[in-house]
């Protein structure tokens, strides 16, 4: 299992009359695991799950090997992003991004770190309310990775964006996928996986299977999905 820093093995939850079942997932460094499933099929819960704030769980999450599914969730040393961002209103970005780097005992530099690998310098005296939709969830990534995770997890980033809007995530995760942390991302949304998946998962009724890579390498094939939105991307302009 070398490079594979983020596990779920023989996980099992249950709410109410729902089961979620996940034999195995695996999330490599440098990529973007994608689980794929509609509304109510259990992703949500299965994050939820891996980043400590489900109860009564069976089954095994680890990181770099080391179990981690008896700690609580500021123990695990996962970054977490919602649908919607959960920006404090009323704040500037920096406050915001700041805020999270106190929480973990960091310095303002590990801030500034960031905020220049996300290129958002100069959107962090702006005020949370006047970002668009796009800047937003890009702001609230950042915030998650000056946690200093050792893995992220995004519950449908898009789900709330314009097209334009969904561009600038798009590139966002691209800078984000080189950072050396494994991303899980869940959606209902074939575009995002068929687009950002290098390892795709697919959900549903609560059970979770792995397409494996040549059979999503054909299906994507098939629908040209993956050249015209790689083409779609180059004439987009510069990352805002």
């Amino acid at each position: 299992m070398a490079g594979i820093t983020l596990t779920i093995t023989d996980l099992i939850v249950r709410r109410g009359s729902f089961t979620l079942a996940a034999k195995s997932i695996e999330c490599p460094r440098f990529k973007i695991t994608v689980l794929i499933g509609p509304n109510g099929s259990g992703k949500t819960t299965l994050l939820r799950a891996a980043i400590g704030a489900e109860r009564n769980i069976q089954g095994q999450i680890a990181l770099d090997g080391v179990e981690i599914s008896r700690l609580p969730i500021e123990k695990r040393s996962i970054g977490y992003v919602p649908p919607k961002p959960t920006l404090f209103s009323n704040t500037t970005v920096l406050f915001n991004l700041t805020w999270a780097a106190r929480l973990r005992h960091l310095n303002k530099s590990y801030v500034e770190e960031v905020a220049h690998l996300l290129n958002i310098e100069h959107l962090l005296e702006k005020r949370v309310e006047h970002l668009s939709s796009g800047q937003a969830q890009k702001i609230a990534i950042a915030r998650a990775l000056v946690g200093r995770p050792k893995a992220m997890l995004l519950d449908e980033p898009s789900a709330f964006l314009d097209h334009d809007n969904k561009m600038i995530l798009y590139q966002t995760l691209d800078l984000l996928k080189r950072q050396n942390i494994p991303i899980l991302l869940a959606t209902n949304d074939l575009i995002d996986a068929l687009h950002l998946s290098d390892r795709l998962y697919r959900i549903e009724g609560g059970e979770v299977k792995l397409y494996s890579d040549d059979r999503l390498d054909r299906f994507s094939g098939q629908l040209g999905l993956r050249e015209a939105l790689s083409s779609l991307l180059t004439k987009q302009p510069p990352l805002s």
